[in-house]
């Protein structure tokens, strides 16, 4: 059966559960990602409304002028992700420093930048989903991944 329609989320369980050494903790992180830009896609969809389009008044750690809905989209994203244990922090242009798992949350294995790029590439093209690769750790086995 092709793989081709089936839902993201689907298609990673599936795969994960052929892989007998996985464990589960980047299905669940990308399953946290995929609920916070879930929830950012509704607010942009109805910020008009709710008067979240337009600038907040105040600057970002380079200095340009914040968005109302960079602000509310970088809260959403660290409230999806601080609790799920997947994470050994996050990064953000919306925020000085990094920001730190609270306490008491186990720490994870995963880094987590976001940047208000989001917002305008959701506005234009309306996605689903976004997902930025920053490269991967090549397989155990992989011959391509020797250092010899």
């Amino acid at each position: 059966m092709s793989d081709i329609g089936k839902p993201m989320i689907k298609f990673i369980d599936e795969s994960q559960s052929n892989e007998p050494s996985s464990i589960g903790s980047l299905t669940g992180l990308i399953k946290n990602i995929t609920g916070a830009c879930k929830e950012i896609a509704g607010l942009v969809t109805r910020g008009g409304i709710n008067d979240l389009n337009g600038v907040a008044g105040s600057e970002n750690i380079q200095g340009e002028a914040q968005k109302k809905l960079d602000i509310i989209s970088n809260d959403v994203m660290v409230r999806h992700l601080s609790s799920s244990g997947h994470l050994a922090a996050m990064l953000s242009e919306e925020v000085e420093g990094i920001i730190r798992m609270p306490s008491g949350v186990p720490k994870g294995d995963y880094l987590v930048a976001f940047d208000s790029i989001i917002i305008p590439v959701m506005n234009k093209f309306r996605p689903d989903i976004i997902l930025v690769s920053c490269g991967f750790d090549a397989h155990k086995d992989d011959p391509l991944a020797s250092s010899d």
